[in-house]
């Protein structure tokens, strides 16, 4: 006699993408939208915890992580579990730094340095390359502004005077230095006493 011997297919995770991808990197305060495509699981779990997921073998959850996480998804069912990490970090934003204060004299140039400027992921010590951070300054005198050392050129004032700068940095990412907010420093132009010019007014012939 024949015997016929039902075999439950085994599970499988066909899918598993964060924003469709693998590998995610997310800014900071983006949502991530978690998606999975799961056949043939008798129940199903995301950890860190998602919700209740158990009987949705195809779905997607909206998430807001602050830190590095890995999502593992494990589903239970013939041949199982089975899992299936994808890893999430978190872009952290970067941080400007103007340098200064500044002081030049009147009519001189001075270099400005962001150098000291940081992203926590790629140049955590500073942007020593120069190569780590995209520069925006803002202020009069200055130019140009969109490298890490511009020129500041002093003009011609008739007492001390302080100039704002601004700078702000945006990293590989895109994402933009303190919460998009300028990073302020000063340049004070100093007067120089110059030596006074003897004028005698023209020629006098005297008889």
């Amino acid at each position: 006699a024949s015997v016929t011997v039902n075999v439950s297919p085994r599970v499988t995770i066909d899918k598993l993408t964060g924003n469709g991808v693998t590998d995610v990197v997310l800014n900071s305060g983006d949502i991530l939208t978690l998606e999975w495509d799961v056949k043939y699981a008798t129940s199903i779990e995301i950890q860190p915890s998602v919700g209740d997921v158990t009987s949705q073998p195809v779905g997607s959850r909206q998430v807001n992580p602050n830190s590095n996480v890995d999502y593992v998804l494990t589903a239970q069912g013939a041949g199982g579990p089975v899992s299936r990490t994808i890893r999430v970090k978190i872009n952290q934003p970067p941080v400007a730094n103007p340098g200064g204060p500044y002081t030049v004299d009147e009519g001189q140039s001075i270099s400005l340095d962001g150098s000291a400027s940081s992203d926590p992921e790629d140049c955590p010590s500073g942007d020593t390359s120069g190569t780590c951070l995209t520069y925006g300054w803002d202020g009069n005198y200055l130019t140009p502004e969109d490298v890490q050392k511009p020129t500041f050129t002093a003009p011609s004032v008739s007492s001390d005077t302080d100039y704002t700068i601004r700078l702000k940095v945006r990293d590989a990412q895109g994402l933009v230095s303190n919460n998009n907010v300028f990073v302020l420093t000063e340049v004070t132009v100093r007067n120089v006493n110059h030596l006074p010019v003897a004028d005698a007014g023209p020629d006098q012939t005297v008889n």
